[in-house]
């Protein structure tokens, strides 16, 4: 729970400074992974190996489809930063062992939901109106926490 909050937290201010100077810092990003090498020490301890092959999937899927995206310009650097960040320190959304987990890491069902709600807030709410996409990776983040957790 300690660890979604830390997530939470990080994710608001990386929107809060996309949305005030359209850029966030690489600092934010090295804190965050500094501080959150307890929480994978933890979670290496507590589930053992099995954690370590689904902490090197998620890692390799969200890189792969981030690098794709990125590539060809269809999503920024610092939202493919948070989706690491996330994979990075929740793999799963569970820590039961399913299969289903290895080939869905819980980053890229954060990247497709918060490409549904971005795209619904496009067509309903404002065409014009520019939102960065991380505020959408934070509002996925929140409502899959919320659901799985």
């Amino acid at each position: 729970m300690i660890k979604i909050a830390f997530i939470m937290v990080i994710l608001a201010i990386a929107s809060y400074y996309d949305l005030k100077t359209r850029e966030v810092p690489n600092r934010l990003w090295k804190y965050a992974l500094l501080l959150s090498i307890p929480f994978i020490i933890y979670d290496f301890y507590s589930y053992g190996r099995y954690s370590i092959i689904e902490w090197i999937i998620s890692i390799l899927y969200a890189a792969i489809v981030l690098l794709i995206l990125y590539s060809i310009h269809k999503i920024e650097a610092a939202d493919s930063k948070a989706i690491m960040f996330i994979s990075i320190l929740m793999p799963s959304y569970t820590q039961h062992i399913s299969y289903i987990k290895l080939f869905f890491p819980f980053s890229l069902i954060v990247l497709l939901l918060a490409s549904i709600i971005g795209f619904v807030f496009v067509i309903i709410v404002d065409k014009r109106k520019e939102i960065p996409f991380i505020v959408f990776i934070m509002i996925s983040f929140i409502c899959l926490s919320v659901i799985y957790i």
